[in-house]
């Protein structure tokens, strides 16, 4: 696989990468780019990911993905933070397994971290 995910999990949910990493080598293919990858998966509580929303995006409270980018290591594209506090009730209004909702959001975070951004 092109994309490696190393998790770091901060939490006590069991949390499979591998279809994670099969999420991200599809958008990777998608988008034409075959470059071996690694990104760093960090899934925390609500209460770590208000901590890191309010020091990084100066906005209080918690949400549900963010990612950051590591410009001086061109292996590991950054880091991508998931609250699983926000995934798991997301999961459950689409009607989704959890893992894939987590998917999609470290999916939306791998996107910024490639360059993709939302339109302003």
């Amino acid at each position: 696989m092109p994309v490696s995910v190393e998790l770091l999990n901060h939490t006590q949910n069991q949390i499979d990468s591998a279809p994670i990493e099969k999420r991200l080598d599809s958008t990777l293919r998608r988008l034409g780019q075959i470059d071996k990858v690694g990104v760093e998966l960090i899934v925390v509580n609500d209460s770590e990911m208000t901590k890191l929303n309010q020091k990084y995006r100066n906005t209080a409270g918690s949400t549900d993905v963010l990612s950051f980018d590591n410009p001086t290591n061109k292996e590991i594209l950054g880091s991508i933070v998931i609250s699983y506090n926000q995934a798991a009730p997301q999961a459950k209004e689409a009607n989704l397994p959890v893992i894939e909702q987590i998917s999609s959001l470290v999916n939306h975070g791998f996107l910024h971290l490639l360059g993709y951004h939302h339109e302003e």
